[in-house]
């Protein structure tokens, strides 16, 4: 380790660095190349070189991505790498580094992405409405309660309920060293056993925040997507008056493109989870999300940016993929009717 890794890697895990220079020893020469690993993994896969710098691709027609990600699946499909999408309208960053900040981090010459989750967006309000952040937070632990409820899911009990799928679920994940459950067993007056559950603490919490996300619910997770025709449709189509338009100025709009490996990344196909739940939009979205952030590394899931994918043009994608689809009414979605009723 440098002499200097002390200040120059503050505020990384030390955890999450073992993991990570354990598939990665290059790490261990230059730790703060951690915060690039999405950057390393596109060059290496596309261009055969170690580098750290942010690849970003300008693209006119549909045929241009797809040749991309043909390229990249053919160079990883031998591998345990998946590929994941994230579209938006425009791209926002981070503001600058202050400059005492950049003292101790020089190696950051660049102005971060910033992919930080909304319930650290607001966060930033704290100081000056303790009381709004406050009522923010009851309404959250509120509908996190509610929707429990409503699902039947039983306190300590997990969506995956049994233990088997659930630890074959994790098996060869980034998280299943560290990912222990246990069992709750009680007893009757008489002190016989009356019920026993398996319980998974990291599973809930992560089952809790992805469902809040998935109805933009304010968390600390990212929403993703395998799917190109969604990543295509959010990056295309803006939210004005609470309904998604064309949008106009196309050449703001980005697909960020994410090839995360199981073994290192802490990210979950959503699909597996909630799949046979009626929770029907982060299913049609295809969705998925990454964990990680917390409101001392807000910033967290810009490392794992493997592409940015500019559109130059309107880019045509599935037409059956329309705001109707990937957010079906009330009517139609018994967890939206449900939100809406207590909010």
């Amino acid at each position: 380790m440098p002499p200097d890794a002390a200040k120059r890697n503050f505020y990384l895990n030390q955890f999450e660095l073992e993991r990570y220079t354990t598939h990665y020893p290059f790490l261990k020469n230059q730790l703060s190349n951690i915060f690039s690993i999405g950057a390393y993994r596109a060059n290496r896969i596309l261009k055969d070189r170690e580098n750290f710098e942010p690849i970003e691709i300008q693209v006119n027609t549909r045929k241009e991505i797809e040749d991309i990600i043909d390229q990249i699946k053919n160079k990883i499909s031998k591998t345990k790498y998946e590929l994941w999408y994230r579209g938006q309208d425009k791209e926002y960053f981070v503001k600058n580094i202050h400059k005492d900040v950049l003292s101790l981090c020089p190696w950051r010459s660049i102005r971060d992405v910033s992919l930080i989750p909304s319930i650290f967006r607001t966060a930033s309000n704290l100081p000056k409405s303790l009381d709004k952040y406050t009522t923010q937070l009851f309404q959250i632990l509120k509908n996190e309660t509610l929707l429990r409820l409503h699902l039947s899911i039983p306190a300590y009990k997990n969506l995956l309920s049994d233990e088997k799928a659930e630890k074959e679920f994790f098996k060869n994940k980034a998280w299943s060293k560290d990912n222990q459950g246990f069992e709750t067993v009680h007893l009757t007056n008489e002190n016989e056993i009356k019920e026993k559950r398996y319980f998974n603490p990291i599973l809930y919490s992560i089952q809790n925040a992805l469902i809040l996300q998935h109805y933009t619910i304010p968390s600390n997770i990212l929403d993703i997507t395998k799917s190109l025709d969604v990543a295509l449709f959010f990056a295309q189509n803006e939210l004005s008056n609470s309904k998604y338009i064309q949008k106009e100025n196309i050449k703001e709009s980005v697909i960020y493109l994410f090839i995360f490996n199981p073994d290192t990344d802490r990210f979950i196909d959503s699909t597996l989870i909630l799949n046979g739940q009626k929770i029907i939009r982060p299913i049609r979205q295809s969705c998925g999300v990454i964990s990680g952030a917390s409101i001392s590394n807000q910033n967290y899931y810009a490392r794992f940016i493997s592409l940015r994918i500019k559109l130059l043009n309107h880019i045509n994608y599935d037409k059956n993929i329309n705001e109707n689809f990937l957010f079906p009414s009330s009517l139609e979605d018994p967890i939206r009717n449900f939100l809406e009723k207590i909010k």
